[in-house]
């Protein structure tokens, strides 16, 4: 397989953090070779919150936690552009 990376990306501070797996990159292959599938590509993005952030996620299922997902999927839209 290539040098292949995937990414954790904080939907608070947009922090991008590329991380390697061995193992999720052979997952991935034994999954395409079950369904017969040829993979060439593939992108692997975890939305969450990084570890200085995730102290303040305690409030995610509190009111207006939706609007603060959206904005934070915006800040990951405009550092992506």
């Amino acid at each position: 397989a290539e040098d292949h990376h995937d990414h954790l990306i904080c939907m608070k501070c947009g922090a991008i953090t590329e991380f390697k797996d061995l193992k999720i990159e052979r997952l991935q292959e034994r999954v395409a070779e079950e369904f017969g599938f040829l993979a060439m590509s593939h992108k692997m993005e975890l939305y969450g919150y990084c570890k200085k952030c995730k102290d303040n996620a305690k409030s995610i299922n509190s009111p207006g936690a939706e609007q603060r997902i959206r904005s934070g999927l915006n800040v990951i839209r405009k550092l992506r552009t």
